[in-house]
C-alpha cells in the first residue's frame, strides 16, 4: 500500500490564540484563570518546594489534608465552569502542571535512589529533598483527586495535538501498569478513574481525529510510528482482562520455584466489575474504529488477534466470571469480527486493488504484485475464518452432527467431547440465549464470505427458534427473516441449502445422539470426536436435539418434503431406532445357559433387583421410565417423549402419507414385525399430523393427498390383526389361552405365548404395550373417518372395531385386580379415549349411547361368538366391557345369553367344555349387580342404625310424658288436699311441708343437672346434627345406586343354585370365580328384607327406607309395582345351601383358596347375625383350630431348624389334655424364645429381617385370614353365647399369638379377641394364667407376708409356691413370661 496515504500533515496543529478570541470571551476566560491561579500558585509552591526544613514541623496528615482540599477546590472550580468547553481547553495545559507533578511523582521503581543527580527525573521534576511533600503525594487519596480532576477535565475540552493526547496516555497506561505491577491489591475505584480518564482522552480527541478533516486528513494512528501507543494501550488493558488466567498459569508453570520468587510475580485477580469497565473501556475505544471499518480496516487488522484471543478466553473462562461480563465479551467479539472480517471490508480491499492496478503508478507497475496482494487478502480471510471456526465450536452449542459443525485439529481439540450442545454461556438464563442469537446474527449478517461459519451459526439461531422465551423466539424468526432478505441481495449466500445441508446430516445422526447402543463396533466414529467410540449424551441434550429437529422442520416447512420423499426409507429407520421400546429378552437355551461362569449367573440373578428387567442392553433404574407413558429405552423423560411425538407428526404433515403406508407396513406382515410397537407408534402419529394438516385452517398448505376410506380399511386390517388383537397380557389370560389351545389341537390363536417361563412378565407387558398402541390407532383412524363427508362409512368403520374395544376394556378390566393391574391400566386408558374420540367424531351423545344404537351388532356376535367358543374364548370379557359401562341398564338385552348359561349349567358335569368360559361370564353379570348392591346395603345399614337412634329417643321421650303426667297428678292431688283442709294451723304446716320438699327436689336436680350437664349436651347434639342432616347417599358419602328389584335378587340366587356344584371342581380358576359367585350373589340378596324361608309377617319383612328422601320413596314405590307378584328372595336358605360347601373349602390343603372361603364366611357373619352361630361352633372352628395349630407347628418346626439362635423349651412340668387338637398343641413350646446370648447386632439385624419377610408368606396370609375370620364372627353373634370349655379352647390355641415376638396384626387380633369376648363372658378361668404370664408374682401386693421378715429359704420357698398350677391344656416356660409379659399385663389389668 502507498505511504502516501498514511503520512501525516507536515505541520502539527497549534493551539489557537487568544487573538481570535472575542472581548467576552476573553473576560471569560481571564475569570476562570484567574480562580484557578491561586490554588493553582499554592499546589506548585507545596509541590516544588526545595527547603527541607519548611514542612519538618507539619504532621503528614495535615500535608494531605492540605493537598487534598487544594485539588478538591480544582475540582470544584472545574465543575462550576464544566459548561465553558472553550475556556478549559485554553487553561488546561496551565492546569497539568501541577497534576503531572504530583502524577510523576511516583516512583516507577519503588526503589530507594542512591545517585542524587536523577532525582529530577526519578521523582517528576519534584525535589528530592522535599521527601516530606514526596511521601504524602504519593498518597492513594491524593492520586485518586489528581485523577479525578483529569477526569473532569478531559471530561469538558477538546485536544487537537497528537503529541498532547500521546503524553497524557502515556501517564495513565503507565500507571496501570504500575498497578498491575504492584504486590498490593489494587484500588477498585482508582481502576475505575483510570478506566474512565481512558475513554474521556479518547473522545475528547475523536472528533479531530476523526471528523476534521483540515487538520488530520488521516488518523495519526495510520501512521506505523504513531501507532505504537494505541496498540500499546489496548494490550495493557487485555493484560488485566485476563490477568487471572496469566496468574493461574504462571502458579502452575512455577510450582516448584522459590517461595520468594513466587512472591514477587504473583498479580492479584480483579474483580468482575474492574472487568466490565475494562470490556466498556475496550469497546469504547475500538467503537470508531468499527464504525469507519472501511477507512481504518488496516488498525483493525493489526489488533484484530489479540483482541479476539483475549475475549474468547473470557467467553470461554469459568463460569465464575459471570453472565454480564460474558456477554459483554461476547458482544465486543462479534462487533469486532462483523466489522474487521466484514463483506464489505473485503470487497473495498480488492476493489483497491483492483482499481489501484488498472491506473498508472510507480508503486503498482506490476500486476503480479497485485495478485500477490490479493492472494494475501485472501489467505489471511482464509487463516482468520480456520481460527475463528474452533472458537465458534467452543462459544455457540450446535448438534456436532457432521465435520462442518465439529471442531478441526486445533489447541482445542481436547475440549470436543464437552461440546456437544453446550456453550460457554450457561444456556439456562435469558440474557446468555439472547446474548447468542444476537451474536449469531450480526455475524452472519455482514461476514457471508465466512462459509464455513455459516453452518455454525445458522444452527444456533434455529436451536433457539423454538425458545421457550416468546421474546427471544420473536427476535429470531425476525432475524430468519432479514437473512432470507439478505439472500436475495446477495446470490451466494443462500441459507436454505446450508439449512437443509445441517438438517440432513442431523437427522442421519440422530441414532447415533440419541439412541444408547452400547453395541458398537469398534470402528464406529464418534460424531464428536472423529474418532472409535459411542456417543453419549445426558438427558437435558438429548431434549435439546429434539426441539432443534423441530425447529428446522418448521423453518424448513415445505421445502424440506422433497428430502423425505428421496430418502424415505433412512428417515423411516431413524424415527423406529428413535422410539424403540421394551422388548422381552430371548429365551436362553439350557446349554448355553450352564455354560455360564459363577459371575455372570450372580450377575444375571440380581438384575431383576438393581435393573430395570425389561431392559435388554443399557443398565437402568426402573423409576427412569415413571414419567413415560410407554417404555422407552433410549429417553427417559416425558419432555423427550413429547418432542419426538411433536417431530413425527410434523413430518406427517409435511409428506405424502401414503409413501408412508406403504414404508411402514405394505412391505411386510406386521404382526411378525420384531419392531411391531415402534411400527406403529409412528405410524399413529404420522396420520395424526396429516390429519391435522386436512383442517381448513391448513388446506392450502397440505402436499399431500386425503386419505380415502379403502386407505383406512387397509390399515385397520393391519393393526386389527388377530395375533396382535389377541396377545396374552396375564398369566391367567395365558392358562385359559394354553387350555383351549390344547383342547383344540391348534396354535393358530397366540403364537407368542410359548415362549420360556422365564420372561412371561416382560411377554405380558410388551404385549399390553402393542394392544394399548393398537387401540391408538383405532381412535386415530376414527378422527380421520369422522372427517369423511360420507356418513356411511362411519357405521361401517364402527361395526369393525366397537367390539374389539369392549372386549379389550373388558378383559382388561378384569385384570385389574390382579399383578399386572398397573399394565392394563394402559389399555384402559386407551380403550376410554378412543370411545370419547368415537363420541365426538361420530357425534353421539355419550359412550353409553354408543353401546345402545349399536346393541343389535353386538348381540348378534356374542350369539354367534357363544356357539364357538374354543375359538372365542375372550367372549365373557365382552360382557364386562358392556356391563361396565352401561350399569344395570343392559342387563335386559342378556337375559336370553343369561339363561341358556344357565340351563347349560343344569346339564354340564366338571369335563364339559366351556364350562369356564360360562362362569366367567355369570361372574361378571353378577359383579355389576354387586357393584351396586353393595352401596344399597351399606346405606341401608346407615339407615338401620339411624332408625334405632329414633326408636330409644321416641321411648325416652314417651317417658319423660309419662313422669311430667304423673308428677301433675301429684300436683293436683296436693292442690285437692290443701283445700280439704280447714285449720289455719294445718295450711301453715301444709306448706311449710311442701316447700321443705319442694327445695330437697330442687336441690336434687340442680346436682344431677352438674353432673351431667356438659355429656348430655355433647350427646343430644351429635344425635340431633345426625337426625337433622339429610340421609341421603350423597350426604353419607355413598356413591348414587339404583334399587336392586326382586329380578335381579332371584337371577343371582339362580346363578348360585346353578353354579354351586362346581365349587368343588379341580380347575382352580373355576373353583375361585365361584367363590366370588356366592359372596357376590348373597350381598345382593341380603339387600332384601326377608331373611328365614317360609311365611313371614309383613312387619318382618318391611323395607328400610329413609322417609325423608322423597326420590327414594319414589323408587320404592316403583320398585314394589315392578316386583309385585314376584316371590322374594330369602337370605338364610341361601346361606344354608352354601355353607357346607365353603366349610369343605377352607379344609382344603390349597391356602388361596381357603384363605378365600374364609373371607366369604366373614362377609356371610356380616350379613346373618346369629344365624351361624352354632354352625361355626360345630363344623367352622374345628378347622379353623386345627389350619391354627398346623401353621404354629410348622411355623415352630422351621424355626428349629436354623441356626443356635433360637432354642426349644422343654415343657415337661405340666399336664396334657386328651383330646387331639390339645395334644397337637402340646408337641411344642408356647413360644420358640431368643436367645438371651446373641452379641452381635447383626444377628438381631437379620432376626428382624426374617420377621419383616414372615407377612409375605402363604402361612401368614392363612393364620391372619384365619384370626380376622375368628375375631368378626366372636365379636358378630358367636361371642353372645359363648360356653366355659369354648372360651378355654379359644385361649388355648390364641395364647400362643399373645408372644411379642409374633407379627404385630396377629397380636392386635388376639387382644381383641381376648378383651371383648374372652374376659367379658369368662375372666375368672383366665385370671390365674394372665396372672403369671404378666409376672404379678413379684408384685408386693399379692404377697403373704413381707419378704424381708422371712428367712431367706422360705421367701425361696414362698416365691416358689407363688407360680401357681395353671388352667388345663396350658403350658410354659418361666422364660417365656418374658414374651408374654407386655400382653398379658394389659389384659391382667383389665380384670381387676
Amino acid at each position: 500500500m502507498s505511504e502516501e496515504l498514511l503520512s501525516l500533515p507536515t505541520s502539527p496543529p497549534t493551539q489557537p490564540t487568544t487573538s481570535t478570541l472575542s472581548s467576552n470571551d476573553k473576560l471569560k476566560l481571564n475569570r476562570i484563570f484567574q480562580s484557578y491561579k491561586p490554588i493553582c500558585d499554592e499546589l506548585i509552591t507545596i509541590l516544588s518546594n526545595t527547603d527541607e526544613n519548611k514542612f519538618e514541623k507539619q504532621d503528614n496528615k495535615q500535608i494531605i489534608i492540605n493537598l487534598e482540599y487544594l485539588i478538591q477546590s480544582l475540582i470544584d472550580i472545574t465543575n462550576e465552569y464544566q459548561h465553558d468547553q472553550l475556556s478549559l481547553t485554553y487553561i488546561f495545559d496551565y492546569l497539568m502542571i501541577p497534576i503531572s507533578l504530583i502524577i510523576n511523582s511516583v516512583d516507577n521503581n519503588n526503589s530507594n535512589n542512591s545517585n542524587n543527580s536523577n532525582n529530577n527525573s526519578n521523582n517528576g521534576g519534584l525535589s528530592l529533598q522535599n521527601h516530606k511533600v514526596l511521601f504524602c503525594i504519593r498518597k492513594e487519596s491524593i492520586q485518586l483527586k489528581s485523577f479525578t480532576l483529569l477526569s473532569k477535565l478531559l471530561d469538558n475540552i477538546k485536544i487537537t495535538q497528537f503529541k498532547k493526547f500521546i503524553n497524557i496516555l502515556t501517564i495513565i497506561i503507565n500507571y496501570l501498569n504500575q498497578l498491575q505491577q504492584s504486590q498490593q491489591q489494587p484500588n477498585e475505584e482508582f481502576l475505575k478513574i483510570l478506566l474512565l480518564n481512558i475513554r474521556l482522552l479518547f473522545k475528547c480527541t475523536q472528533d479531530s481525529f476523526f471528523s476534521d478533516k483540515q487538520i488530520y486528513p488521516k488518523h495519526p494512528f495510520l501512521n506505523g510510528d504513531q501507532f505504537v501507543p494505541f496498540g500499546y494501550t489496548i494490550s495493557t488493558l487485555l493484560n488485566l482482562l485476563t490477568q487471572q488466567q496469566q496468574q493461574s498459569q504462571s502458579s502452575t508453570n512455577n510450582i516448584n520455584n522459590n517461595k520468594k520468587d513466587l512472591a514477587n510475580t504473583t498479580t492479584t485477580a480483579l474483580s468482575r466489575e474492574i472487568k466490565k469497565e475494562l470490556i466498556i473501556t475496550l469497546d469504547f475505544i475500538i467503537d470508531p474504529f468499527s464504525k469507519r471499518s472501511l477507512e481504518y480496516y488496516s488498525i483493525l487488522f493489526q489488533i484484530f488477534p489479540g483482541t479476539i484471543s483475549s475475549l474468547f478466553k473470557m467467553i470461554s473462562g469459568d463460569f465464575k466470571l459471570g453472565s454480564v461480563l460474558k456477554v459483554q465479551c461476547l458482544d465486543l467479539f462479534s462487533k469486532i469480527i462483523s466489522n474487521t472480517l466484514s463483506d464489505k471490508v473485503k470487497q473495498f480491499i480488492l476493489s483497491t486493488t483492483t482499481s489501484s492496478s488498472s491506473s498508472p503508478s510507480p508503486y503498482n507497475s506490476n500486476n503480479n504484485n497485485n495478485n500477490n496482494y490479493k492472494e494475501q487478502i485472501n489467505s489471511m480471510f482464509k487463516e482468520s475464518e480456520l481460527n475463528l471456526y474452533n472458537m465458534f465450536c467452543l462459544i455457540y452449542p450446535t448438534s456436532n452432527s457432521y465435520s462442518g459443525l465439529r471442531i478441526q485439529h486445533s489447541i482445542y481439540s481436547k475440549d470436543n467431547g464437552t461440546t456437544l450442545l453446550t456453550s460457554k454461556l450457561s444456556l439456562d438464563k435469558y440474557q446468555n440465549r439472547e446474548a447468542l442469537v444476537r451474536s449469531a446474527f450480526t455475524i452472519l449478517s455482514n461476514c457471508s464470505n465466512l462459509k464455513s461459519l455459516s453452518p455454525i451459526l445458522l444452527e444456533v439461531l434455529v436451536l433457539f427458534y423454538g425458545d421457550s422465551y416468546p421474546q427471544i423466539q420473536d427476535q429470531t424468526k425476525q432475524y430468519f427473516f432479514q437473512l432470507k432478505e439478505l439472500k436475495n441481495n446477495n446470490s451466494n449466500f443462500d441459507i436454505d441449502i446450508i439449512l437443509q445441508d445441517n438438517f440432513n446430516h442431523l437427522f442421519q445422526s440422530l441414532s447415533i445422539l440419541i439412541c444408547n447402543n452400547n453395541n458398537n463396533n469398534s470402528g464406529d466414529t464418534d460424531i464428536t470426536t472423529g474418532t472409535g467410540g459411542n456417543t453419549q449424551i445426558d438427558e437435558e441434550k438429548k431434549i435439546i436435539v429434539f426441539k432443534l429437529v423441530l425447529s428446522y422442520l418448521n423453518i424448513l416447512g415445505n421445502d424440506i418434503s422433497s428430502f423425505f420423499s428421496t430418502r424415505i426409507d433412512m428417515i423411516a429407520s431413524t424415527l423406529i431406532s428413535l422410539s424403540e421400546m421394551q422388548s422381552p429378552s430371548p429365551s436362553i437355551p439350557i446349554e448355553s445357559s450352564s455354560s455360564k461362569n459363577l459371575q455372570q449367573s450372580l450377575e444375571e440373578s440380581l438384575k431383576i433387583i438393581s435393573d430395570n428387567p425389561f431392559e435388554k442392553n443399557q443398565k437402568r433404574s426402573i423409576k427412569s421410565f415413571s414419567n413415560l407413558s410407554l417404555p422407552f429405552i433410549n429417553f427417559y423423560s416425558r419432555d423427550s417423549e413429547d418432542y419426538l411425538i411433536k417431530v413425527i407428526e410434523l413430518i406427517g404433515k409435511l409428506c405424502d402419507i401414503r409413501e408412508w403406508i406403504d414404508c411402514l407396513i405394505s412391505n411386510s406382515l406386521l404382526s411378525s414385525s420384531p419392531k411391531r410397537k415402534e411400527i406403529i407408534f409412528c405410524l399413529n402419529h404420522l396420520l395424526i399430523g396429516n390429519n391435522s394438516s386436512n383442517d381448513k385452517n391448513n388446506k392450502n398448505n397440505n402436499i399431500g393427498s386425503v386419505m380415502d376410506f379403502s386407505t383406512v380399511q387397509y390399515i385397520l386390517e393391519e393393526v386389527m390383526s388377530p395375533n396382535l388383537l389377541n396377545l396374552v397380557i396375564s398369566r391367567d389370560q395365558h392358562l385359559m389361552y394354553s387350555n383351549k389351545i390344547n383342547n383344540s389341537n391348534s396354535n393358530t390363536l397366540l403364537s407368542i405365548s410359548n415362549k420360556d417361563n422365564d420372561n412371561q412378565l416382560e411377554i405380558y407387558f410388551d404385549n399390553t404395550v402393542t394392544i394399548s398402541l393398537v387401540l391408538e390407532s383405532i381412535g386415530v383412524l376414527t378422527n380421520i373417518v369422522g372427517n369423511f363427508q360420507t356418513k356411511k362409512y362411519r357405521q361401517i368403520f364402527l361395526s369393525k372395531i366397537i367390539y374389539q374395544l369392549l372386549e379389550k376394556f373388558g378383559l382388561s378390566s378384569l385384570e385389574s385386580g390382579s399383578s399386572s393391574s398397573n399394565n392394563n391400566g394402559l389399555i384402559i386408558n386407551q380403550c376410554k379415549k378412543t370411545f370419547n374420540q368415537i363420541q365426538i367424531s361420530f357425534e353421539y351423545q355419550s359412550i353409553q349411547d354408543i353401546i345402545y344404537k349399536n346393541s343389535d351388532y353386538l348381540l348378534d356376535t356374542i350369539e354367534s361368538h357363544m356357539k364357538y367358543l374354543d375359538s372365542f374364548p375372550n367372549t365373557p370379557s365382552i360382557f364386562e366391557g358392556i356391563l361396565n359401562i352401561t350399569g344395570l341398564g343392559f342387563l335386559p338385552f342378556l337375559s336370553d345369553t343369561i339363561r341358556m348359561i344357565l340351563n347349560s349349567l343344569d346339564l354340564a358335569i366338571e369335563t364339559s367344555k366351556n364350562i369356564q368360559i360360562f362362569v366367567s361370564i355369570l361372574s361378571n353379570i353378577v359383579k355389576v349387580l354387586y357393584n351396586n348392591s353393595k352401596h344399597q346395603l351399606q346405606y341401608q345399614q346407615i339407615l338401620l342404625k339411624l332408625n334405632e337412634i329414633k326408636e330409644k329417643r321416641k321411648l325416652k321421650e314417651q317417658e319423660n310424658n309419662k313422669k311430667e303426667e304423673k308428677e301433675n297428678e301429684k300436683e293436683i292431688e296436693e292442690k285437692e288436699e290443701e283445700k280439704e283442709k280447714q285449720s289455719i294451723q294445718d295450711i301453715k304446716e301444709f306448706f311449710l311441708s311442701h316447700h321443705s320438699k319442694k327445695d330437697d327436689k330442687i336441690e336434687q336436680l340442680n346436682q344431677l343437672d352438674i353432673k351431667n350437664n356438659s355429656l348430655k349436651k355433647q350427646q343430644d347434639q351429635q344425635l340431633i346434627d345426625l337426625l337433622k342432616m339429610e340421609t341421603t347417599p350423597q350426604q353419607l358419602g355413598i356413591p348414587n345406586f339404583i334399587e336392586t328389584t326382586e329380578i335381579q335378587r332371584q337371577m343371582a340366587q339362580e346363578i348360585i343354585r346353578k353354579s354351586i356344584h362346581f365349587i368343588s371342581s379341580k380347575n382352580k380358576i373355576i373353583k375361585m370365580a365361584i367363590i366370588d359367585i356366592v359372596e357376590m350373589g348373597l350381598v345382593i340378596v341380603a339387600t332384601g328384607t326377608r331373611k328365614y324361608g317360609g311365611v313371614e309377617d309383613d312387619e318382618d319383612q318391611k323395607e328400610i327406607v329413609n322417609q325423608d328422601d322423597h326420590e327414594q320413596q319414589q323408587q320404592q314405590s316403583n320398585k314394589t309395582n315392578a316386583d309385585k307378584g314376584i316371590e322374594k328372595v330369602a337370605l338364610f336358605p341361601l346361606i344354608h345351601l352354601v355353607w357346607d360347601s365353603l366349610v369343605k373349602r377352607v379344609s382344603e390343603p390349597d391356602r388361596i383358596i381357603a384363605k378365600k372361603s374364609l373371607e366369604v364366611i366373614q362377609t356371610i357373619s356380616n350379613l346373618s347375625l346369629e344365624f351361624i352361630s352354632q354352625r361355626f361352633w360345630d363344623q367352622l372352628w374345628p378347622i379353623i383350630n386345627r389350619i391354627l395349630i398346623d401353621e404354629q407347628s410348622n411355623q415352630t418346626k422351621q424355626q428349629q431348624q436354623q441356626p443356635s439362635n433360637f432354642k426349644l423349651q422343654n415343657n415337661n412340668n405340666y399336664n396334657n389334655n386328651n383330646n387331639s387338637a390339645t395334644s397337637t398343641a402340646t408337641k411344642k413350646p408356647l413360644i420358640v424364645e431368643i436367645d438371651s446370648s446373641i452379641k452381635t447386632i447383626e444377628e438381631s439385624i437379620e432376626i428382624k429381617m426374617k420377621k419383616d419377610k414372615l407377612k409375605y408368606t402363604p402361612s401368614f396370609k392363612v393364620q391372619f385370614v384365619c384370626l380376622q375370620t375368628l375375631k368378626t364372627i366372636l365379636l358378630g353373634s358367636a361371642g353372645n353365647r359363648i360356653k366355659q370349655n369354648q372360651i378355654m379352647d379359644i385361649a388355648k390355641t390364641t395364647i400362643y399369638y399373645l408372644n411379642r415376638n409374633q407379627p404385630e396384626q396377629f397380636q392386635l387380633f388376639t387382644m381383641d379377641i381376648w378383651k371383648d369376648v374372652l374376659l367379658r363372658n369368662d375372666p375368672d378361668s383366665l385370671w390365674l394364667l394372665l396372672f403369671n404370664l404378666s409376672n404379678q408374682f413379684s408384685n408386693e401386693i399379692y404377697h403373704f407376708q413381707p419378704p424381708q421378715k422371712q428367712p431367706q429359704l422360705q421367701q425361696h420357698q414362698q416365691q416358689h409356691q407363688l407360680i401357681q398350677p395353671i388352667p388345663n391344656n396350658f403350658q410354659y416356660s418361666s422364660k417365656d413370661i418374658i414374651d408374654f409379659k407386655s400382653n398379658a399385663s394389659i389384659l391382667f389389668n383389665l380384670i381387676n
